[in-house]
């Protein structure tokens, strides 16, 4: 079944759309109406932003669909910003959950290079890479001043106006010869 491009999907819609335009780049949660199907509303709200686009009014709501992955969870609608960042402010941490290959890496890293004094680090949580991407990543880091730290199901890089700890920094092996 396909979305339907009236402008009734839009007003049905409506009050969740303009709770996410809002409240761009956070997490949204969505209290779902009693009694109300869960699949059904998570669909009106999909259906309403593919409407958008049709209507000069409503066209503000049309790249939602880009900026948020939109979650059925227990009792409410969960809508999560695209690429975001999950920020600890104490730490300057900042964990990236679903870039999901070597250019999406790279894209949330240029988006974070000017970002915060002191140490700095950047997680991506669910990342799977093989040797020859980390050496790419390797690369990248090391030509814009970051330390890469290849880990079980991620990547991290570190940036310090400090020094470094010896023997801290991952390396790739080259034909049996650190870099």
């Amino acid at each position: 079944m396909g979305y339907s491009r009236h402008v009734n999907a839009v007003v049905r819609a409506l009050p969740v759309l303009e709770l996410l335009n809002n409240n761009r780049g956070k997490e949204v949660e969505v209290p779902l109406l009693e009694g109300a199907d869960p699949d059904r509303t998570v669909y009106l709200v999909r259906e309403g932003i593919y409407a958008s686009r049709f209507y000069t009014a409503y066209k503000k709501y049309m790249d939602l669909q880009q900026v948020f992955t939109i979650h059925l969870k227990p009792g409410h609608l969960l809508a999560k910003p695209k690429g975001a960042l999950a920020v600890d402010i104490e730490t300057e941490r900042y964990i990236v959950s679903d870039a999901s290959d070597f250019r999406a890496v790279l894209f949330e890293m240029v988006k974070v290079q000017t970002m915060g004094e002191g140490w700095l680090t950047v997680g991506f949580e669910n990342f799977d890479y093989d040797d020859s991407i980390l050496g790419e990543l390797y690369e990248w880091a090391s030509e814009n001043d970051w330390h890469l730290i290849p880990v079980e199901g991620g990547v991290f890089f570190v940036r310090t106006l400090d020094d470094w700890p010896e023997g801290m920094d991952w390396k790739p092996e080259v034909e049996g010869i650190d870099k």
